[in-house]
């Protein structure tokens, strides 16, 4: 627990400073979680970013396919069991990283870029962090990949962590990202997506609401059909659903 004096008499300006945040942080709700042991705070007054922890891009994915996906595995602590799908997409990963350096940037609309893979990127003023498959650093544009070893259908989930990396890249190397890709096993041509305003209004709305998550500290509602909490491996701790 934090400790303070009653008093502030005698203190130079910096103890006092110091004193009047902490006092402003005790009226945030705090909420701890397991990445590095930080504070996720509830809040984006300039104070509490003295604390605030970026959340990982992948909880927006995963926060579209079940709220409760993301409040039992981050708040509760949970872990759920890997699916073999994981694993194979792991696979997957490193293959497509071999093969990377000997395709054509042709078929991602590019003549020349640098090839940065899994490089980690964070901001504060978006509130998130993440490592994309692969961002093709061009001259005067991005282009960002995500590799998946099957994706029948792109769903909304996919589509804000490929627009959540655009914006992170974007930020990092001080250049456009306008459109990405993600390329699969099952077909060969990639799969286009364009980062439209309206798709990055939805990762930062998709982010505040798991903010919100974190601050209310209940189990959500879920909306998720049948076949989807049939692939849950929390289905057993929901005593409302099917």
């Amino acid at each position: 627990m934090l400790r303070r004096s009653k008093s502030t008499a005698g203190k130079s300006s910096k103890s006092r400073t110091i004193d009047s945040l902490l006092r402003r942080c005790d009226s945030i709700t705090c909420h701890r979680t397991r990445y590095r042991d930080t504070l996720l705070l509830s809040t984006r007054s300039p104070e509490a970013m003295l604390f605030y922890e970026p959340l990982p891009v992948s909880l927006l994915r995963q926060y579209r396919y079940c709220p409760r996906v993301v409040y039992f595995r981050e708040l509760l602590g949970i872990p759920g069991d890997e699916p073999l799908w994981v694993s194979q997409g792991k696979q997957y990963h490193e293959k497509q990283r071999r093969l990377s350096s000997r395709r054509q940037l042709s078929r991602f609309g590019l003549t020349h870029a640098d090839m940065a893979f899994e490089k980690m990127l964070r901001s504060e003023s978006i509130g998130l962090q993440g490592r994309p498959d692969l961002v093709l650093v061009g001259s005067d544009e991005l282009v960002v990949v995500e590799f998946k070893a099957s994706l029948r259908k792109i769903k909304s989930g996919h589509k804000l962590q490929l627009a959540a990396y655009a914006m992170l890249a974007e930020l990092h190397w001080q250049r456009p990202c306008v459109r990405g890709y993600f390329l699969t096993e099952d077909d060969l041509k990639p799969k286009q997506i364009n980062m439209g305003s309206e798709l990055r209004d939805a990762v930062l709305e998709t982010r505040q609401r798991i903010e919100d998550l974190y601050a209310l500290q209940r189990m959500p509602d879920s909306s998720a059909s049948e076949s989807q909490c049939g692939h849950c491996e929390y289905l057993a701790r929901c005593n409302d659903r099917f």
